[in-house]
């Protein structure tokens, strides 16, 4: 998760800070669990501003007052380390699921069903 003072762009080197426009990122195979979905997520893929990417993060530490957080994990591929991090955290429950990256794709049941679960 990203601190006080941090933006998007902290975490991925590749970004241009100084290009108006950031392209949108591919997909690579095996993103997705049906090679169709992928090519309809590249088909809506879009630039962005990248002041979207470089905005810094204001962070007061207010979510840690919510009792019952949920993070959601796909498992095809490394899973992030801000889900190991919230693991030992009592408030959070982490849910991984044997998907592509795109949970709300791949597994959009069983998202549905994570997501009315953690109400």
């Amino acid at each position: 998760m990203g601190a006080d003072g941090q933006s998007f762009a902290d975490f991925v080197p590749w970004l241009d800070p100084t290009s108006a426009m950031t392209a949108p990122p591919r997909t690579a195979e095996g993103d997705f669990i049906n090679e169709k979905d992928r090519a309809w997520v590249d088909s809506k893929a879009t630039s962005q501003p990248t002041a979207t990417f470089t905005e810094n993060l204001r962070v007061t530490g207010a979510y840690q007052r919510v009792p019952k957080k949920t993070h959601v994990c796909a498992t095809n591929g490394p899973l992030p380390a801000n889900a190991d991090a919230v693991r030992s955290d009592p408030s959070w429950t982490v849910y991984e699921v044997a998907c592509g990256h795109d949970v709300e794709i791949d597994a959009p049941e069983k998202l549905a069903e994570i997501l009315e679960a953690s109400i």
